[in-house]
């Protein structure tokens, strides 16, 4: 009896379709299902696909489950505040009955902009955030804490508890000792360039007066660590307009024009590098060459043990003139740093300069300091080697000075700190100083007597170096051309793009080639391995430009520096053999007419002339494509603001590879849109993250570190979560995936909208706890449909093609009262028989 009544609802339910086929998810990515990120509910917004806005979670944090930051132009949810974009940030929960994934708002409470505010993209954004999204820097156009003396100025502060729904907590980075008056805010902005993870040190630009010693007009570099806000500045001004008398430095090559200043803080915020000087409106400038420098503060609150190191000091007996030096990169504990300039600043450089490595050394240097006087005094002076940087001298010390009090009178000097050297010899004898600390290392500001502080009997004072340390080598000629695309963490592998061949026997390079640099440690001056090669007008080429986030980066390189992520229009240098067909344009100002495609090289799997290098977005089939493949997105954003975030498109294995593509690369791909891509580089397997069946375009954003999840915004509704057509947030997740909300079973229509008399009574024990929406409606209309009995002497029977109750014949009624007449024993034997 059960399995007829269960038999029958079976047959009801996959009727309905209720059931799923199999296959019938087979469209989601292998390995991979979709999760719904973005509320199900925002009011008609779209997600902005703005890969400069999106911010993966690393995922490396354990006990924090996975989380996102993204924008929107619209406010929903618990949105208390915005500018022309207001963010969320998303945070998945697993929670049962749920899309798996909780939003709450992180714009906090800020006043109306001006129009002239709003066109100049100076709404209020997140800058940059730590690694697992706990904290970040947020730019405000109004304060978000009562600190005086910066009301009238956009800030910097620290958001401490991002993951925490509410107004948040907050922490002031650009304090000023002095109310700072109403001012343009435009031209008056902070600029952030690097912080640490953990938010404890963060760089940032300003010209405002934020400390005692900045006066305000020129740009200035300032570190706040912790609560301690203080100007990382040489001696010297801005040329070329600026206030000459004034400080004037950049972090790196400059936060002003959204440059690549992450590296230029150290992981332990210790050491910072500056540009200085710089033009009034922040570029390089050209009539007084700016000078590149390290400041170390050894990690203390005091200075009496900083450093300030000039990086691109000429190492040359008899330097040549002076260039410019443009920072491109550094190690992640700033042991090293690595520069372009058009000088020739070391022995093993070739004349025009190129790409060098200034590299701290483990040794120390001594300097030999000889006094020949017989009565009077004598001054030194500590010079760095630059016309922007003034000297430092001491005290007139006397002749015969103890050791210890020349040692006082260097301690003074800015370039020499008083921690990082000591003093000894002297009366009568030469004079030994050794240099350690933030100084260990390096080729320290030269110490030479100044010849007008000689005076009574003496007749000359000379400094002789020895054992001198060079950190100076030269990795490539090129000139200023030649750029960094990136660089291991340890900076031991470093890709670069410089013109020409350096490799002898190698394949012809008609313009720019791209290289790897490679050293192990205590392995020398490293080796260079060719890469492939660039024509004029492709989409690498033009990276220099690509170094200013106005124009995205195009390549990527994983924190070990074994592989290489990189774009090329012009597929005659890669020697893949891949057709890159036509494409009118391209984001990234290729001008070669042909499409862009992504290409991964594996330093493992290659030798110095023969690179192993794989097509992540070219045909499969080898035919030509139609469309560019693009790392990064912008599209919806409207006037919202950069960042100086690059999406994770390589993970950090550098197994798996993440991009945007209009080219069909899979055949479920048949919507002639952009679609979210993944490249398997170990299979070299291609694989459609998005659904590829949707009228508008899909983008992928970013991704986890590891790649794990993979997110991308589409309108397609791909979960049954989704329940509008805007722009929404999906995670593509490896081993994810979560039940679709119950379906409401089908409105009535026609005699089926007629109710029951008497409700059926509930059935049991047919699991119907697993059932939901139209199983639970189809279980009820079986339980519905069983057939009424008849009365007494009446029996269903079907006439005409229809079931009635009807009057029994003559020997059936003859036979049930038999039936009705005999001993209950022998009916039950009778039964029995039967059964």
């Amino acid at each position: 009896m059960w399995w007829g009544t269960t038999k029958r609802i079976l047959i009801v339910i996959a009727a309905l379709g209720v059931l799923p086929a199999a296959g019938v998810r087979a469209e989601q990515p292998p390995g991979r299902a979709w999760e719904l990120v973005s509320p199900s509910e925002k009011g008609g917004n779209d997600v902005i696909a703005d890969t400069s806005r999106t911010h993966a979670a690393a995922g490396a944090a354990a006990g924090l489950p996975a989380a996102i930051a993204f924008a929107s132009l619209g406010g929903f949810g618990d949105a208390i505040g915005g500018g022309i974009a207001t963010e969320y940030l998303a945070q998945r929960t697993a929670q049962h009955g749920t899309s798996g994934w909780s939003t709450h708002a992180i714009t906090p409470q800020q006043q109306p902009m001006s129009v002239t505010a709003a066109a100049g993209q100076l709404d209020p954004a997140y800058e940059a955030f730590t690694p697992e999204l706990e904290q970040a820097v947020f730019r405000a156009w109004s304060p978000v804490t009562s600190a005086p003396n910066v009301a009238e100025v956009e800030n910097l502060y620290a958001r401490e508890d991002l993951r925490t729904p509410g107004t948040g907590s907050y922490r002031l980075l650009t304090s000023a000792p002095a109310p700072l008056p109403p001012i343009d805010r435009g031209s008056k902005r902070p600029f952030f360039a690097a912080a640490t993870d953990d938010l404890a040190h963060v760089l940032f630009e300003s010209r405002l007066a934020l400390t005692a010693d900045a006066p305000a007009g020129n740009p200035m570099l300032f570190k706040a660590d912790g609560d301690a806000l203080r100007l990382l500045a040489p001696v010297g001004g801005c040329p070329g307009g600026g206030f000459a008398a004034q400080p004037c430095s950049v972090a790196g090559l400059g936060a002003i024009s959204l440059h690549q200043t992450a590296d230029a803080l150290s992981a332990d915020g210790s050491r910072a590098v500056l540009t200085s000087a710089v033009t009034f409106g922040g570029s390089v400038s050209t009539t007084a060459p700016s000078r590149l420098f390290q400041l170390d503060d050894r990690g203390t609150p005091t200075t009496g043990d900083d450093a300030l190191v000039q990086l691109n000091a000429s190492e040359l007996d008899t330097p040549e003139q002076a260039h410019a030096a443009s920072f491109q990169g550094a190690s992640a504990d700033g042991e090293r740093v690595l520069f372009t300039s058009a000088e020739r600043l070391s022995d093993d450089a070739a004349p025009g300069g190129g790409l060098y490595l200034w590299e701290r050394q483990p040794t120390s240097t001594t300097q030999q300091l000889s006094v020949d006087a017989s009565a009077g005094t004598f001054t030194l002076r500590a010079q760095l080697p630059t016309a922007n940087v003034g000297a430092d001298t001491t005290d007139p010390l006397p002749f015969d000075a103890s050791a210890a009090t020349v040692q006082a009178a260097l301690a003074p000097l800015a370039n020499v700190g008083a921690r990082n050297m000591s003093v000894s010899g002297g009366v009568g004898g030469p004079y030994a100083i050794a240099f350690g600390g933030a100084l260990a290392g390096v080729a320290v500001p030269p110490l030479v007597a100044d010849p007008s502080g000689l005076s009574g009997g003496g007749a000359s004072a000379t400094v002789t170096m020895t054992h001198a340390v060079h950190n100076i080598s030269s990795i490539a000629p090129g000139g200023a051309e030649a750029f960094v695309l990136g660089a291991a963490r340890d900076g031991r592998r470093v890709y670069f793009v410089a013109p020409g061949q350096l490799l002898a026997g190698g394949p012809p390079v008609a313009e720019d080639g791209v290289y790897l640099w490679h050293a192990e440690p205590g392995g020398g001056s490293g080796a260079i391995s060719f890469v492939g090669a660039l024509n004029f007008g492709d989409a690498l080429a033009n990276a220099a430009a690509a170094a200013v986030n106005l124009q995205a980066r195009t390549s990527r390189v994983t924190p070990d520096g074994r592989a290489l992520l990189f774009e090329v229009s012009d597929e005659n240098g890669v020697g893949a053999g891949h057709d890159h067909g036509a494409c009118g344009e391209n984001p990234n100002d290729t001008t070669t007419g042909r499409c862009a495609e992504l290409y991964v090289y594996r330093a493992d799997a290659s030798t110095p002339l023969a690179p192993a290098v794989a097509c992540a977005s070219c045909q499969p089939s080898g035919a030509p494509t139609d469309a560019n493949a693009l790392l990064s997105i912008r599209a919806g954003a409207g006037a919202a603001q950069l960042t100086a975030h690059l999406s994770h498109a390589l993970s950090d294995d550098g197994r798996r590879v993440f991009f945007s593509s209009a080219a069909p690369l899979v055949p479920v791909d048949a919507n002639g849109q952009v679609d979210a891509y993944e490249y398997d580089v170990p299979s070299g397997t291609v694989r459609l993250l998005s659904g590829g069946r949707d009228t508008a375009a899909s983008y992928f954003l970013d991704a986890s570190a590891n790649g794990d999840d993979a997110f991308f915004v589409t309108r397609e509704q791909l979960v049954g979560w989704d329940v509008d057509r805007a722009y929404d947030l999906y995670d593509a997740r490896v081993g994810g995936g979560f039940p679709d909300p119950p379906v409401a079973p089908p409105a009535c229509t026609g005699d089926a909208c007629r109710g029951q008399a008497h409700a059926a009574p509930p059935v049991a024990g047919l699991g119907s706890a697993t059932l939901v929406g139209p199983v639970r409606a189809a279980v009820r209309h079986v339980v519905r449909r069983r057939a009424k009995a008849c009365r007494r002497g009446f029996e269903r029977r079907k006439l005409h093609g229809r079931k009635r109750c009807v009057k029994k014949r003559r020997h059936r009624q003859a036979r049930d009262r038999r039936a009705h007449r005999a001993p209950a024993a022998h009916r039950g034997a009778r039964g029995s028989r039967a059964r």
